[in-house]
């Protein structure tokens, strides 16, 4: 009996203190993560939000997301999200949205297959899944960041809008894309200053021509401009009344045909005497 009783007791005290924990869990919600244990829910709470950085070539293109490769993590697919920035050196002024990365790559996303990228993500998921803060694409290399047409000018039409076409050494048409901001060169020139079928001009672009061809300037060629131009004939001065000016004409011979003469030396006279002079 006297076991039976001891028994008793370890048992109500066991309820009691199993009671206790209960009462302080519903209280206080759950104990904290034992040390070297990762609480998943607080893991994932403190990757919202929080920015990872990834650079690599583009493997990928599709559904308004890239694919890279990055060196350390592998595999990436960022989301292009209309409130992300985006860069193309050379041809994005800074930093853009998606529709000035899209223009800059010519209208079409897909060039950036094979290109390498920078881009901040936030929300990274345990797939490496994360949408773009900032992105900027590397210039190809080899690719200079600006490049040059030069030709003899075939059609012009200038102002926002606009277009210039030209004609090179080799026959080949090239045509550009004018705006408000093309600039023309030297200073002192502009738009009235370039004739179709007549000006020899360099066309400058930025980036690869083949993808964009906006003309960021157009450069006169003056030495060749001048050259194809006929050398006027100067127009005579008028002297007072309205009369022109004459060149001093050249004495023409006397009536007779004989030519005028120096007046000649006095012979001496009868006598040998010389004359003297007065």
């Amino acid at each position: 009996m006297k076991a039976v009783r001891i028994i008793g007791i370890l048992l109500l005290s066991l309820g009691l203190l199993v009671g206790s924990v209960g009462e302080a869990f519903a209280k206080e919600g759950p104990p904290d993560t034992p040390p070297g244990q990762v609480n998943k829910t607080q893991e994932k709470a403190n990757q919202a939000g929080k920015k990872s950085s990834f650079s690599g070539e583009v493997t990928g293109v599709g559904d308004g997301n890239i694919t890279l490769v990055d060196k350390k993590q592998g595999e990436v697919i960022i989301i292009l999200s209309d409130t992300a920035k985006y860069k193309v050196p050379g041809q994005t002024k800074g930093w853009g949205n998606l529709e000035d990365l899209t223009e800059a790559l010519g209208g079409n996303l897909t060039a950036l297959e094979g290109r390498k990228v920078a881009a901040s993500v936030v929300d990274v998921s345990e797939a490496l899944v994360g949408e773009a803060v900032r992105l900027t694409v590397f210039p190809v290399k080899g690719q200079p960041l600006h490049a040059h047409r030069t030709g003899t000018v075939t059609l012009f039409e200038p102002g926002d809008g606009g277009n210039i076409t030209i004609e090179d050494v080799h026959g080949v048409s090239h045509n550009f894309s004018l705006t408000s901001e093309t600039q023309y060169k030297p200073e002192e020139i502009g738009p009235d200053d370039i004739v179709a079928g007549e000006s020899f001009v360099t066309v400058v672009t930025k980036g690869n021509p083949k993808v964009n061809i906006e003309a960021k300037a157009v450069v006169l060629h003056r030495h060749r401009y001048q050259e194809e131009q006929p050398t006027a004939t100067p127009e005579p001065e008028l002297l007072e009344g309205g009369n022109e000016t004459q060149p001093t004409a050249t004495p023409e011979p006397t009536a007779g045909g004989n030519e005028t003469e120096p007046t000649a030396t006095p012979e001496p006279t009868i006598g040998g005497n010389e004359t003297e002079p007065t």
